[in-house]
């Protein structure tokens, strides 16, 4: 049943976005007469961008992006807004079917492009921007008002389906999408500028000159995202070790960190922050590794001086992960993501003494304790786990992570029924 509401909830969206392209083509193209020249230029331009979307790379948090922005970014600069739609759409299209891809992906796939490009023209035309007529530095405001609302466009779209197929706060994942394609998007966009500069004098030369670098760029972010899959393979590799070593379920520090990672976002912690979280959580019980299974219970209780609330385990864990340059930062929050608030003075200076990083990890490795860890008999439910949480907020655990744990959870649907936050 649920599946069944998130294809009906993608299918209306693609519904929605493709009826939205149908009507900017029917605005944009009623009555307007094409010269020949212009067939020809949709016609070269449509080509290269239906081999740009090829070209795709596919995001780690789901989705994909091609380096057709470029393309779409010279014509606007290029040529009058109708054109630019046609591009769109035919480009859109053509690689759409040479794909094979469903109706349903391929007449919404054109509705975004077709919209994200007739954006990005209207806010370059609203700055003070002119088609055909583009100066680098005079231009400056409109062309990033264009790469910008390029970017912001194509992204949302992207988002909105993710955020159908699993529910998380939209703009705090969006502009952690944005942190991510960013710098792609600056190459892509230079790239698309560079492309209509040239192009009175080299025509349709400055376009194939420049896919090449279109083709670099694809490239080095490719590399840039399968080094970073590389990282996150080894650390779920070694996660994947620790539970064998500690005897807990599998796949139980992954939903750990995910767990973790949702409640940072909506904590509003993003980018690099976000991705550090998501690293300690999945690589937190690493000092268990050598260390006696049956002792760990006994441990954690052991704790003396400013370490007070520090265990053997997760001690030896963040002195592992302080070896190594790329986890550094990931050590503190390890080290004390067993550390409560059961002195008054540790609350009043839980900033400064816990990381926020190790607050969230030891309400979510709690959560999961509960409701997944235990033996079934054992196990208690959401509502359960959340409510025996709740009720030692402020003594063991934050409570404004306890807060944005509830609202990750109603997120998800664990939480089917709303649970009084003040309760």
């Amino acid at each position: 049943m649920p599946n069944t509401k998130i294809k009906l909830k993608i299918t209306i969206a693609q519904t929605i976005i493709a009826m939205a392209g149908l009507a900017v083509i029917i605005y944009y193209l009623r009555g307007l007469p094409f010269e020949v020249e212009d067939f020809v230029t949709i016609f070269f331009f449509s080509v290269c961008f239906c081999l740009a979307e090829f070209f795709d790379i596919s995001l780690p948090q789901g989705g994909t992006h091609s380096v057709s922005s470029a393309i779409i970014i010279a014509a606007v600069l290029l040529f009058p807004l109708p054109v630019v739609v046609s591009i769109a759409m035919l480009g859109t299209l053509t690689a759409a079917l040479i794909s094979k891809k469903g109706l349903g992906i391929v007449l919404a796939s054109s509705g975004e492009n077709i919209i994200s490009a007739t954006l990005s023209a209207l806010v370059f035309y609203l700055l003070g921007g002119k088609v055909h007529d583009v100066s680098l530095f005079k231009d400056i405001i409109p062309l990033f008002g264009l790469a910008v609302t390029f970017l912001i466009a194509d992204i949302s779209f992207e988002q909105v389906f993710l955020y159908l197929k699993k529910p998380m706060p939209f703009i705090g994942a969006s502009i952690g999408v944005m942190q991510l394609l960013g710098p792609m998007y600056v190459a892509l966009a230079s790239t698309g500028i560079l492309m209509a500069l040239m192009y009175d004098s080299m025509k349709i030369w400055s376009i194939v000159l420049f896919f090449l670098p279109l083709l670099v760029t694809r490239h080095s972010f490719k590399l840039f995202l399968d080094i970073r899959e590389t990282y996150n393979n080894t650390m779920k590799a070694l996660a994947t070790a620790i539970e064998t070593q500690s005897s807990k379920r599998p796949g139980y520090t992954e939903k750990v960190a995910d767990l973790s990672v949702d409640v940072a976002r909506l904590m509003g912690i993003r980018g690099k922050d976000l991705e550090i979280i998501n690293n300690a959580a999945l690589l937190h019980d690493i000092g268990k590794i050598g260390v006696d299974e049956e002792s760990l219970d006994s441990l954690l209780d052991t704790a003396t001086g400013e370490n007070e609330g520090e265990v053997l385990h997760a001690s030896i864990g963040g002195d592992i992960l302080e070896q190594v340059d790329y986890l550094k930062d990931c050590s503190d929050i390890v080290r004390k993501h067993h550390v409560s608030y059961k002195s008054e003075d540790k609350r009043s200076r839980a900033s400064e003494l816990i990381p926020l990083g190790a607050r969230i990890i030891n309400v979510a490795d709690h959560y999961y304790e509960l409701t997944y860890l235990r033996e079934p008999e054992e196990r208690l439910s959401s509502r359960e786990a959340v409510a025996r949480i709740k009720s030692e907020r402020g003594l063991l655990f934050d409570p404004k992570v306890v807060r944005a744990l509830m609202n990750a959870l109603r997120f998800r649907g664990s939480l089917l029924m709303m649970i009084n936050s003040g309760a």
